[in-house]
């Protein structure tokens, strides 16, 4: 996870930087400190009057460089649906949880736009639109991983019934 404060490459769901030192807080409700959480953080410091513009403005971006990151990694995940990349032999089972995490996307987007509109002098109202969006992302993200991990478990129950069935005809 990259502090989105100094930009050091630290631990996941460490409390504090390596780097600056900075404590990870975590905003509801998310249970780690991650990049979500993070950027809500200075957002809710900045909206308080803890945090000043040139100083949110550095963190935004570093919120928007990870997101590319990861979406580089993934190949066009902001231009792809999830349910389209399933083989066909696996959308029986996770065609509805890439629907979340698709879903989930839309607001992903949404919430860098209006990040992006905010760094170009945007009002500040902007931001918490953004946050509404990075919850709602944050909310459908978990839910289709939640349901991906669910449906993992289901297929080693059905592996192992299957690989420890027992012939008892006579």
């Amino acid at each position: 996870m990259i502090c989105l404060e100094c930009g050091h490459d630290g631990g996941y769901a460490v409390e504090h930087c390596a780097g600056c030192g900075r404590l990870l807080r975590v905003a509801r409700p998310h249970a780690h400190p991650n990049h979500v959480s993070q950027i809500q953080v200075a957002i809710d410091e900045y909206l308080e009057g803890q945090l000043r513009r040139e100083a949110l403005l550095p963190i935004l971006q570093r919120f928007e460089d990870r997101v590319s990151e990861f979406e580089t990694r993934w190949g066009g995940l902001m231009e792809t649906l999830f349910k389209d990349r399933l083989a066909e032999g696996l959308r029986q089972h996770y065609q509805a949880a890439t629907i979340e995490i698709d879903r989930a996307m839309v607001h992903l987007v949404e919430a860098l736009s209006l990040l992006q509109e905010f760094q170009q002098e945007g009002p500040d109202e902007l931001l918490a639109q953004a946050q509404q969006e990075l919850l709602l992302f944050f909310r459908l993200a978990c839910g289709g991983c939640a349901l991906v991990m669910h449906e993992l478990e289901l297929e080693q129950g059905r592996a192992v019934k299957l690989g420890n069935a027992a012939d008892f005809s006579v």
